[in-house]
């Protein structure tokens, strides 16, 4: 994914710092994860209680997202519709947050932050992952294939959050 980020997409630089650890995912040394995840405020909420280090590299992707809001010639549209957010208007209730290359410590080698408009936000998180990824394939037509593996699911007041493994 040596592209820049298509129109509207969010790409962060690889963090500098590996001193952040997440949880061991039991991968072999040199096996690459690739996550996929929409992020609702009650994410965030549980992502602080639990001290989560992703939180980190949230942020990171969601300054450079913010700083492009006043692009005038290309600020951030949603996931899955044309809205524009731009820097008069609201921020998104949801985010597709995609974290390339993550090694065994958590670090991502490149993140994808796009936001999801009030409209398509009421869609389920299954269904914004599959518009989500479908829509990477568009934008980076090289990458392998890849299928998506749920590997944890939750919820917190009715809502499931799903978090998705990308294999490649």
């Amino acid at each position: 994914m040596g592209q820049p980020p298509p129109k509207g997409k969010s790409a962060a630089p690889k963090p500098e710092s590996t001193a952040e650890h997440g949880k061991d995912s039991g991968q072999p040394a040199g096996k690459w994860n690739h996550y996929a995840e929409i992020i609702r405020p009650e994410t965030l909420g549980q992502w602080a209680i639990e001290k989560n280090p992703t939180l980190r590299y949230l942020h990171e992707a969601m300054q450079d997202w913010g700083e492009r809001r006043g692009n005038p010639s290309g600020p951030p549209v949603c996931l899955t519709c044309p809205h524009e957010f731009r820097l008069d208007g609201s921020l998104p209730p949801a985010w597709m947050f995609v974290r390339v290359s993550v090694d065994k410590a958590g670090v991502p080698k490149q993140m994808i932050l796009v936001g999801i408009c009030e409209k398509c936000a009421a869609k389920d998180d299954a269904t914004l992952l599959r518009e989500g990824c479908a829509d990477l394939r568009r934008a980076f037509p090289d990458i392998p294939e890849f299928k998506m593996q749920v590997v944890q699911k939750g919820g917190v007041r009715g809502r499931q959050l799903m978090r998705v493994v990308l294999e490649i």
